[in-house]
């Protein structure tokens, strides 16, 4: 953190790529709710998949 503070005026693209990718979320809940969504739309059957419930999730 301190390296980006002193090198981000240097390298602004490389220190908003940092920002994006290095930092920890506050709240785990996103992940679990998408998790969730994505075993509610995909059984766990494969026999049931069809190609137009497997591309619901791309579309949200």
């Amino acid at each position: 953190m301190i390296k980006q503070q002193i090198n981000g005026h240097r390298y602004p693209r490389l220190a908003r790529m940092a920002q994006d990718f290095l930092t920890i979320p506050g709240s785990s809940i996103s992940v679990k709710r998408c998790l969730s969504i994505g075993r509610n739309l995909i059984s766990l059957r494969p026999a049931s998949l069809s190609a137009e419930t497997i591309r619901l999730p791309n579309d949200i």
